[in-house]
């Protein structure tokens, strides 16, 4: 009798386990590598840590489809953003972004970094939120 439950299991679940196998082998899958379709087709998004306006006063700033919000504020859409530019001082790296606020009035947000990566991922995303690349990249710090 346990012969033959060997058998059975090994007749029902050797199959099934290769065709699983076989399966993900032809269907392309990239397995860790791959993005959830989700991700790719829902438009820019990412967060990021900083200090806003000035040293030591912690935000997060969130891309996310068409907006860029600010601690969980209103946020600005695509089309209020002017532009922006950069500038450091030894390890600090400043963004001052130049937008129309809500009153249709040009604004200035400032954004600080002390970690160079950090910054330029930042400076990544901003322009990716411009450009609504909507394609994943990796974190690479």
């Amino acid at each position: 009798m346990k012969v033959f439950r060997k058998k059975l299991f090994l007749f029902i679940f050797i199959p099934l386990f290769f065709t699983g196998i076989s399966e993900d082998l032809l269907s392309g899958d990239l397995g860790p590598a791959d993005f959830p379709s989700e991700a790719i087709n829902s438009g820019p998004k990412s967060s990021h840590t900083a200090w806003c306006k000035q040293l030591g006063r912690n935000c997060v700033i969130v891309f996310d489809k068409e907006k860029m919000i600010v601690d969980n504020f209103k946020g600005i859409k695509r089309e209020q953003f002017i532009d922006f530019r950069t500038s450091w001082d030894r390890n600090e790296m400043y963004y001052y972004v130049n937008y129309l606020n809500s009153e249709n009035k040009k604004t200035t947000a400032l954004f600080l970094f002390m970690n160079r990566k950090a910054a330029a991922y930042f400076g990544e995303s901003l322009s990716r939120w411009y450009n609504q690349d909507p394609n994943p990249y990796p974190i690479t710090y």
